[in-house]
């Protein structure tokens, strides 16, 4: 995960489907050229921001 002040990179699979039954929908997506790892962006907004929190407060600690 990256914030990027008005994107947000997600690069977790996990996390990327959280966010599909969310509703959330990217705006691009991109292989990363040294990792290989596919990419989704999505635009930061208010709801986004509050669906990261609850993913970060849900998911079981490693």
């Amino acid at each position: 995960m990256k914030n990027l002040g008005q994107n947000f990179e997600c690069y977790s699979k996990k996390l990327y489907g959280f966010l599909v039954m969310k509703g959330f929908r990217y705006e691009k997506s991109f292989k990363h050229n040294e990792t290989g790892r596919l990419c989704w962006v999505y635009k930061m907004t208010p709801e986004l921001s509050q669906a990261l929190i609850e993913w970060k407060m849900s998911r079981p600690t490693k």
